[in-house]
């Protein structure tokens, strides 16, 4: 009996608790030219360069290391955000740059020394350099060929910058001369005299110019001669085939000047970091992985669903016993970001540093953790197309009459503008109106009208064909030169009105393909994710009300999907997961434009972070109607990782410290780029702007996104700046102040709304153009 019953707990936990693992496969690898799309490949700016190596499409667009292979690639404006680092590269060397933490009105900056502030990884040959290898937390550049090359993994969150020389010699630079040196941990030197040499496998170097020291470890003893007295040049003599460099910064503020010393004329005890990096400096990490399994608590996509994301780093040993520490370790040492330490297992916490020893950056407090691997567990949203609550009764009226009962204002008649209906125009307002179509039938349906929903889906259908069909006004095509499914642009006309709607370019005239600014950047990779997300959500809606719409367009339907979300690297056309970082967690919405012919300084950016929610939600909603589980779980944890790095690093809370004293009033964070975080827009620098675009759309997921404690800080701001002011007053982002209300005081919201202006819904209105008034009385 005991047998019996110990059998039937187990069946019970496995129905209750089960345990997916991630080992994605493409959704598709069917090619975009064979489901009646046109392909081209791309030039001038917007072709891939020469860094790019042997490298063919499909390549990453969007990346957080992006910058490195834009334009010349070469130029401070090149510089990726590594963390801790601000490392840029030129043709022979990896520059390595400490940041600082700068306020200057309503932005925060992660600013550098680009002139004397670096210290440099390079060899004597000088040879170019091009990408070898990528993954999902490194990258890897090549100077030289395969057989004489230099090979440098830029690796996320690590404290050491490596180099691995074969056949060519090992040089160490800075613009700045050593003031005093120590090898092996010995006596203090006093700086080299060119051609004089010193011998060991750890030299530390401190400039008194940058007020800093940095360390250097060799994987063997290694011997430098010195060349100059006004600069560091360390050059490598009697070097083996194969020979590692480390070097990582081990004190920011050394003899108390630098800007970085928390006391002024106080220098920093930096001994403790110091043992940290000696301990594991033997352990060179040359790339990373991103893996989760999905943690079931009974029945597919429900309450309380967990989602486990493992980070394995990869490393190389560089020597047998470490040298420089007694107690060394093998294992990796990595910088965390604070929603990593706030996300991480119990085995992965005991791994953590001393809490004061760490680096502060634009992301916070980044703590030093030691183990090859991360475990960070994250509560997966469920996903519906319903509401997450019931109707309340004595509201079901009033949101019926703004669905049926207000004549031509009636939601039942509600159509995107003619153009649209015809796939002429931009690829955002017309799939952002889609989806405020698809939003209308479901809640018609969920308020018990099915016909109404069908006929609302059904036209909705018939909108989305063209675009599906390769009939559409606006070309959709296929970018072979880097893997992506874009517009080609319409320069629209209407004859004043006076005729159908059409573009004045046709097929191979393609404007969005030499303007970064038409259609939002969709030519150049930029805002995909929010384009193509506001598509998916209307493709599945109608495939909700309509299989048949599914199984006729479902390839078509895929490309949306794989051009923003395809989850593996056997897709022979579209890049693995174009937008998202998994280290930071987010998404980056910046593609390759470029800013006066150079990359964009501050690197990457998003702005709207409910878009890109909502672009996740869009490929959750399509894994439910495809009955396609992978998907699904694709798609959840995304968005648990967009929403988790959303509410840290857009949102501003009371309790946050990861950004200075000066910058809580504001409550969010308007632009964040890799370097910048700025209380503003693309499109304005009203603070409402702000409120309103980490709020649009609203659906059933913003609930997870906005949770009530935050809101009850933030509306306050929102309100004060909207509120009265015009240009918001009585428009689209009045709207969304009020919507944003309703997540506090929902019986003032809901007067609120009521009493709004049909304009503020209407088409004419950019902001409000998403939203319908029966889907702001729901919510």
């Amino acid at each position: 009996r005991g047998e019996t019953k110990n059998m039937l707990l187990k069946i019970l936990r496995c129905l209750l608790f089960s345990v997916v693992a991630s080992s994605p496969a493409p959704y598709s690898n069917v090619d975009p030219t064979t489901l009646g799309f046109q392909s081209l490949a791309r030039g001038g700016d917007a072709a891939p360069t020469s860094l790019w190596g042997e490298f063919q499409g499909p390549l990453p667009t969007n990346s957080w290391w992006e910058n490195i292979v834009l334009a010349s690639g070469i130029t401070a404006s090149n510089n990726v955000f590594q963390s801790p680092y601000i490392l840029t590269a030129s043709t022979t060397q990896v520059r390595a740059f400490y940041p600082r933490i700068l306020v200057v009105g309503n932005q925060v900056q992660d600013i550098f020394d680009d002139v004397n502030g670096f210290v440099g990884l390079t060899s004597a040959e000088a040879p170019t350099r091009s990408i070898k290898s990528f993954d999902d937390l490194s990258v890897t550049l090549q100077f030289g060929t395969a057989g004489k090359s230099m090979e440098s993994p830029l690796v996320r969150g690590s404290p050491f910058i490596s180099a691995t020389y074969s056949g060519l010699t090992p040089k160490i630079v800075a613009p700045v001369a050593i003031f005093k040196m120590r090898v092996d941990g010995g006596n203090t030197t006093d700086p080299c005299k060119p051609g004089t040499t010193v011998t060991g496998q750890k030299f530390e170097l401190d400039f008194l110019v940058t007020d800093s020291t940095w360390n250097i470890y060799a994987s063997e003893p290694i011997t430098f001669t010195c060349g100059s007295t006004t600069e560091t040049s360390l050059t490598a003599t009697e070097v083996s085939k194969s020979t590692t460099l480390q070097i990582a910064l081990s004190n920011n503020c050394t003899f108390g000047n630098s800007l970085h010393c928390d006391l002024p004329k106080t220098p920093s005890n930096s001994s403790a970091y110091s043992a940290l990096l000696d301990a594991h400096a033997g352990t060179a990490v040359v790339g990373g992985d991103v893996s989760w399994s999905v943690q079931r608590q009974g029945k597919l996509n429900g309450e309380g669903d967990t989602a486990k994301l493992q980070f394995q780093w990869r490393t190389q040993q560089l020597f047998e016993a470490n040298p420089f520490s007694a107690s060394s370790s093998s294992s990796a040492l990595m910088c965390a970001l604070p929603h990593h330490v706030q996300s991480f297992d119990t085995t992965t916490t005991a791994g953590l540093a001393s809490a004061d020893i760490g680096h502060r950056n634009l992301r916070g407090w980044n703590r030093l953790v030691a183990g090859d691997s991360w475990t960070a567990t994250l509560t997966l949203p469920p996903i519906s197309f319903q509401g997450n609550r019931p109707v309340p009764a004595e509201r079901k009226q009033d949101i019926l009459d703004a669905l049926l009962n207000r004549g031509n204002s009636s939601d039942s008649n509600y159509n995107p503008p003619l153009n649209y209906q015809l796939g002429v125009g931009d690829t955002y307002f017309s799939a952002k109106m889609y989806a405020k179509q698809g939003r209308i039938a479901l809640i018609a349906d969920e308020l018990g009208h099915p016909e109404v929903a069908s006929a609302v889906a059904g036209r909705l259908g018939q909108y989305l064909q063209s675009w599906l069909n390769g009939t559409s006004g606006t070309t959709m095509l296929y970018d072979k030169s880097w893997g992506g499914f874009l517009s080609c642009g319409c320069q629209y006309d209407n004859c004043q009105g006076k005729c159908t709607p059409h573009c004045d370019n046709t097929f191979p005239s393609c404007p969005a393909l030499s303007d970064p600014g038409m259609n939002f950047g969709n030519g150049y990779y930029n805002d995909h994710h929010f384009h193509y997300g506001y598509f998916l959500h209307a493709f599945a809606v109608v495939s909700k009300f309509d299989p048949s719409f599914l199984s006729k367009h479902k390839e078509q339907i895929l490309l949306y999907a794989r051009d923003f979300a395809n989850p593996s690297n056997s897709d022979p056309f579209f890049p693995k997961f174009r937008h998202k970082d998994f280290y930071f967690g987010g998404s980056w919405a910046g593609g390759i434009p470029l800013a006066a012919g150079q990359a964009y300084y501050n690197g990457r950016n998003q702005e709207s972070t409910s878009e890109a929610v909502n672009a996740y939600y869009g490929l959750s909603l399509l894994g439910l109607v495809l009955n396609n589980d992978a998907m699904l779980d694709i798609g959840r944890v995304l968005l648990a990782t967009e929403i988790k790095a959303a509410q840290t690093y857009w949102h501003i809370p009371d309790s946050s410290d990861i950004y200075p004293e000066e910058m809580k009033p504001n409550k969010m964070v308007g632009i964040l780029w890799s370097n910048l975080a700025q209380y503003q827009t693309w499109f304005g620098n009203q603070p409402y702007l702000v409120h309103g675009i980490q709020l649009l759309p609203v659906t059933p997921i913003s609930e997870s996104l906005m949770p009530k404690a935050f809101v009850q800080e933030q509306y306050p701001v929102f309100e004060k700046v909207c509120k009265g002011v015009g240009g918001c007053a009585n428009t689209g982002w009045e709207t969304m102040m009020v919507l944003d209300q309703a997540i506090v005081d929902s019986s003032a919201a809901w007067d609120a709304v009521k009493a709004l202006p049909d304009h503020v819904f209407s088409s004419d209105d950019a902001a409000g153009n998403g939203n319908s008034r029966v889907g702001a009385l729901h919510w």
